[in-house]
């Protein structure tokens, strides 16, 4: 017995330690890289799911667009006395056989085949859409945690200008209101670590949203605005050249625009003029027997599909005139895509070049001069609020720069073959 409490106390230990080790990775949190984030979002993300759901019974319908008939067989029973100077008893028996005068079966095989059609290019365009939503939030969530690290290296800066301040008042050199400037200088940085780490929670919500992962899973986004490189600059002309051909949007519009078209054939097909072909059997009273064949012509008087079909083509219409809306729409995001390919760039190299190795000379100037007491303080915190603002703008145009770069791909249908190549 003891052997045996003894093996159930070491299993137990294990398992708590297994549990414990679990926990504590849990804690880390999970860490996501740009093409974590798309390929997890394109597996799983909530519209992914829902361009998926309708695929799973189209195997039925393939199985009912095959049947032949229109209708189904009918059969006709007559039974009662026949009244006269003695009663007897009548039997008739009858089944016809409704033949469509058009083609039904093919009219459903081409419905089905065009919606299946639609629904593979529409789960493209959702997981393209889906990686594209994850992938903003991902370069979002970088951002905010990069001005998040550049506020809190900036509320050090203002520490040294409260303490340089405060030596000058002490010294009798400076004014009081001199010290309530610095501080209260440093009390906004305080503030505005707070505001980034609010801007990164928000970030990293809609991430866990794009991506599928639970409300309170811990995600940890890794990267570095300034080295992600993807390779649509490289390629901009040759994408642009495919002419929108790829995009899922576009491809999604098309296959929905078809498949409606080929409703507008089933309505016609599944509403028109059925031929019924039939046999009689009759069982009369007095003991004679009568058989006979029996055909059903419809007299083309009356158009019965017309009004399914005129609705089914107001609706093929309509998606056919959408496709055309989304192609021209998709043109103007891909000349704004490439528009802003080459001018974020721009604006991030004039702040990395120009604006900002000049505020960070400013402001270690200021402090010297304020250290040897020939200037305020006043100066530096101008150069430091100013500096604050352009490392800021630098995180921010990175993220433009990254996101120019995916809204490109996406556009021209690359975002997840080239994301997955990366």
């Amino acid at each position: 017995m003891r052997s045996l409490a003894t093996v159930v106390s070491v299993a137990a230990l294990m398992l708590a330690s297994c549990l414990l080790c679990t926990r504590a990775r849990a804690d880390e949190g999970r860490t996501v890289r740009l093409t974590d984030a798309i390929q997890r979002a394109a597996e799983v993300g909530p519209g992914v799911s829902v361009a998926s759901a309708g695929g799973s019974a189209l195997g039925a319908s393939q199985d009912a667009a095959s049947t032949k008939l229109p209708a189904p067989p009918t059969v006709s029973v007559a039974a009662g006395p026949r009244i006269a100077s003695s009663t007897t008893f009548d039997l008739q028996v009858g089944v016809y056989v409704p033949f469509s005068m058009r083609d039904v079966s093919g009219a459903r095989t081409r419905s089905v085949d065009a919606t299946r059609r639609f629904l593979r290019e529409d789960l493209e365009r959702a997981k393209s859409d889906a990686g594209l939503r994850a992938a903003l939030a991902w370069t979002r969530a970088l951002e905010a945690h990069e001005i998040l690290a550049v506020r809190e290296a900036t509320l050090e800066r203002a520490d040294e200008l409260v303490s340089l301040a405060r030596r000058r008042v002490t010294s009798g050199v400076a004014r009081p209101s001199e010290l309530a400037m610095a501080a209260g200088d440093r009390a906004f940085a305080a503030a505005s670590v707070l505001d980034a780490e609010g801007s990164e929670v928000d970030a990293l919500v809609e991430l866990r949203v794009a991506m599928g992962a639970a409300p309170g899973a811990r995600l940890k986004v890794e990267g570095d605005l300034a080295t992600e490189v993807l390779a649509a600059r490289a390629r901009a002309r040759a994408f642009a050249a495919e002419n929108l051909a790829q995009s899922p949007t576009l491809r999604s519009a098309k296959a929905q625009a078809s498949t409606a078209r080929a409703d507008v054939a089933l309505a016609h097909s599944s509403s028109g003029p059925n031929l019924s072909v039939g046999a009689m059997f009759a069982r009369e009273g007095d003991g004679s027997t009568i058989v006979l064949g029996s055909v059903s012509v419809p007299i083309p008087f009356v158009d019965a599909a017309a009004f399914d079909r005129s609705r089914a083509e107001a609706a093929a219409r309509t998606a056919e005139a959408d496709s055309l809306r989304v192609k021209v729409e998709l043109e103007a995001r891909l000349s704004l895509a490439v528009h802003d390919m080459e001018h974020t760039r721009e604006v991030r190299e004039r702040l990395t070049k120009d604006a900002v190795p000049m505020l960070r000379e400013a402001l270690r100037l200021s402090l010297a001069e304020v250290t040897a007491g020939t200037s305020d303080v006043g100066p530096g915190l101008t150069a430091r609020q100013r500096l604050l603002a352009a490392e800021e703008a630098v995180a921010h145009s990175q993220g433009e720069v990254l996101r120019a770069d995916l809204r490109f791909l996406h556009v021209t249908g690359k975002l997840l073959s080239e994301t997955q190549a990366k």
